[in-house]
């Protein structure tokens, strides 16, 4: 599949990250005048938001940098889940005519269940 490999550097690229070049980052971003979150804001003629001022913003803020943070590992474990399941499965599936959604819902979704909810 074209572009796996740039999928999986920006995925996994967090995890190469440290804590504190990633609350740096993330901070130069909610800055509310040279941030970037504050630029798309203005570009789109939208109302400044006080991301780290304002307890509602700095919690989605917060919220938004964990998962950030954290997505690397979930996706390195899920591929791994995902790349174990046989492929002789998705052949059987489309000789015999399975849709895309019937593949997830038939094959991957329960070869990979032990793995989501570990």
């Amino acid at each position: 599949m074209r572009g796996m490999g740039l999928f999986r550097t920006i995925f996994s690229a967090t995890m190469g990250i440290s804590v504190t070049v990633a609350s740096i980052l993330w901070l130069f971003m909610f800055n509310p005048q040279i941030g970037l979150f504050s630029k798309v804001l203005a570009a789109l003629h939208l109302p400044d938001v006080n991301w780290l001022s304002d307890p509602v913003w700095a919690l989605v803020a917060i919220i938004g940098t964990t998962v950030w943070m954290n997505i690397g590992f979930a996706f390195l474990i899920l591929l791994g889940a995902v790349q174990a399941i046989p492929t002789d499965l998705y052949q059987v599936a489309d000789l015999n005519g399975a849709s895309k959604w019937l593949r997830l819902r038939k094959i991957t979704l329960p070869a990979t269940e032990p793995t989501l909810f570990l």
